[in-house]
């Protein structure tokens, strides 16, 4: 059996892309600019010139943002309270946030609260989410596509 030198932990902004090094499998990336919605870093699962890297983790601001008007929920914060006269607010895009991102949405409002998409933004069905007052929905984006958690 061969030995072989134990992985070992780096920073970096994303996973290694560059052709000149050798990555072992099990070497770790951590993310050196975190942010709510990105990856907590990267794992070489298949060893190379650079490797096969998967994203490990996703950072999840846990902050309760309060919607009062109209508008492009951000994905800032894991949970967003409407409470507004308006009746319809919009998803950014699933694709400007880490695969795995979850956000729940709930309305507090006496008036019925319907998420529609935005150019970019795609649902799972392509129907619009409209939501009661005390209703919620927790939306789970896998890059490129919102889908309704069960």
């Amino acid at each position: 059996m061969a030995t072989y030198p134990l992985p070992i932990i780096h920073l970096g902004d994303a996973a290694p892309t560059d052709t000149s090094n050798y990555w072992q499998a099990g070497t770790v990336v951590l993310n050196g600019s975190p942010a709510a919605g990105a990856a907590l870093g990267w794992i070489c699962v298949t060893a190379g010139y650079p490797g096969t890297w998967k994203a490990i983790g996703v950072i999840n601001k846990q902050g309760i943002a309060t919607i009062t008007a109209a508008a492009v929920l951000t994905i800032g914060s894991g949970l967003q309270l409407y409470n507004g006269a308006a009746d319809t607010c919009t998803l950014a895009a699933a694709a400007s946030h880490a695969a795995g991102f979850e956000m729940t949405v709930k309305n507090i409002a006496a008036v019925n609260l319907t998420l529609a998409t935005v150019a970019g933004a795609t649902y799972e069905d392509a129907a619009a989410i409209t939501l009661t007052q005390w209703q919620v929905v927790t939306l789970v984006g896998n890059g490129s596509t919102w889908y309704k958690k069960a």
